[in-house]
């Protein structure tokens, strides 16, 4: 115990019965309580350093929590050496549950569609604080807009150094690999001669250790880069035969092959003859001035033609 701790305290373990035993004085090391201090600022240092530049370095406070989290179940149980001090408290912990992420990572909030704008973007930007201890795989985020923390469970982390896990070439390789050799082994049990005989040669190719022969070839058998034929055929083709005209001659004409043509017998449209009628003679009105006027000579005439006629007599 350390040399600091107050009288009543000491005189409440004596009277239950226990021995009281002090640290000698400027040994913090010998005490319990100040290593777990310095163990507890050391953790606290580390986190603190791997945050991200970007994070606002007087919300310290808020990561507390996952700080504590951490270190319980990184340190052992005093009392218990095989198990974590968190297990020793709590139980076993359940990281199905509950995934840790870096502390103070950047991420990528996603934006329920009843929070934002029928426009407005489907994410914001945060940190990582703590996983959530009262929800099923939820991280509680500070959002850098409104500088306050939010629960989500569809977060995207922006780690420098930890990437998303991908599926490589590597590994699709090995799956196929063993896919094969899975169903090669499946099929042994056929004993047909040829098929069973591949079938073997291909799963000792592919068993680990087995490698295939290289059989190198000396530089003289090497082929060029660009090949050379030796007997080119010309660009321009030229016909052996000069003598040939130009124009071809028309083959004689063959005689066209012999078909049998059956007559429909068909009806006979008597078309009726139009006789041409004398276009109509436009008559002149009655009342109209011309008539007047030769009606009028009409009667002169015979007015003179009477005139003469009583001369002569």
């Amino acid at each position: 115990m350390d040399n600091e701790a107050p009288a009543e305290f000491k005189a409440a373990i004596k009277k239950n019965g226990c021995k009281v035993e002090l640290t000698p004085v400027d040994m913090h090391r010998r005490n319990i309580a100040e290593r777990a201090i310095q163990t507890f600022k050391s953790h606290l240092i580390a986190v603190i350093a791997g945050l991200d530049e970007k994070f606002p370095i007087h919300e310290w406070h808020r990561i507390i929590p996952q700080t504590l989290l951490t270190l319980n179940l990184l340190r052992p149980s005093n009392v218990s050496p095989n198990v974590s001090a968190y297990a020793h408290h709590h139980g076993q912990f359940d990281y199905n549950r509950m995934p840790l992420a870096p502390i103070g990572c950047a991420v990528q909030l996603h934006e329920k569609p009843k929070r934002r704008k029928t426009f407005g973007e489907h994410s914001v930007d945060g940190f990582y604080i703590y996983t959530s201890p009262d929800h099923y795989r939820c991280s509680v985020i500070f959002v850098k807009k409104t500088r306050q923390c939010r629960i989500s469970d569809t977060v995207y982390f922006k780690h420098k150094y930890l990437t998303q896990p991908t599926v490589t070439a590597k590994d699709r390789i090995m799956k196929a690999i063993l896919d094969l050799t899975a169903a090669i082994r499946g099929k042994l049990g056929d004993k047909s001669s040829s098929q069973y005989d591949a079938l073997k040669k291909l799963s000792e190719i592919l068993q680990p250790g087995n490698e295939l022969p290289i059989q190198l070839t000396d530089e003289t058998d090497k082929l060029p880069r660009v090949q050379h034929e030796e007997d080119s055929v010309p660009r321009v083709q030229e016909s052996q035969n000069h003598s040939l005209p130009r124009v071809k001659s028309q083959p004689e004409a063959q005689e066209p092959n012999k078909r049998l043509v059956v007559a429909w017998p068909q009806k006979q449209i008597v078309q009726p003859q139009i006789t041409p009628q004398p276009a109509p003679q436009a008559q002149e009105p009655l009342d109209s001035i011309a008539s007047r006027l030769k009606a009028r000579k009409q009667k002169i005439v015979q007015v003179q033609s009477s005139i003469a006629q009583r001369v002569a007599a």
